[in-house]
């Protein structure tokens, strides 16, 4: 009679479901080399306010919101950012500085960095109607929050945005 047999009942009691268990929640774990932005699904490394309750969001971690699918975490940094520029932040510079303030953020390598990504100069009026910049800012500003580990395609963003 071979290990598998002789431990059968310890297998199928508690081996099994404790591996299928885990397997379940993977989502729960940080896995090896994971950053925060992934795990929570939150691309844009949005703070976590119990004031906003956005779509798709199912909690919080490390002070960051987590939602239920990356396309979610993305149509809410799409949303904080329209409503930015609504309110006045017309610039790569207004909006880096208002999004990621230097209290906790290197905001001015932030802003050098999303202006060469996008070829932007960051004192540029940016126009969020047409897309292509609005696309070209948020695509970049995830580069910058995820080290290149998210990347936004224009699939991606086109699916958040049809989210909202």
């Amino acid at each position: 009679m071979g290990w598998i047999e002789k431990n059968f009942e310890i297998l199928t009691a508690v081996i099994i479901p404790l591996l299928l268990s885990v397997k379940e929640k993977e989502n729960d774990f940080l896995a090896p080399g994971q950053t925060l932005a992934e795990k929570n699904r939150n691309p844009g490394n949005i703070r976590y306010n119990p004031a906003n309750q956005w779509k798709g969001q199912i909690g919080e971690n490390g002070g960051f919101c987590v939602f239920s699918s990356l396309d979610y975490g993305l149509r809410a940094m799409i949303v904080l950012l329209r409503n930015y520029h609504r309110d006045g932040y017309f610039t790569i510079n207004s909006i880096v500085s208002k999004y990621a303030p230097m209290r906790e953020n290197p905001t001015i390598e932030y802003i050098d960095s999303v202006s060469l990504c996008s070829g932007i100069n960051k004192g540029e009026i940016l126009n969020f109607n047409s897309g292509n910049d609005l696309f070209n800012i948020v695509r970049c500003m995830v580069r910058f929050e995820t080290g290149g580990r998210i990347v936004v395609t224009s699939g991606f963003f086109n699916r958040a945005i049809s989210l909202t």
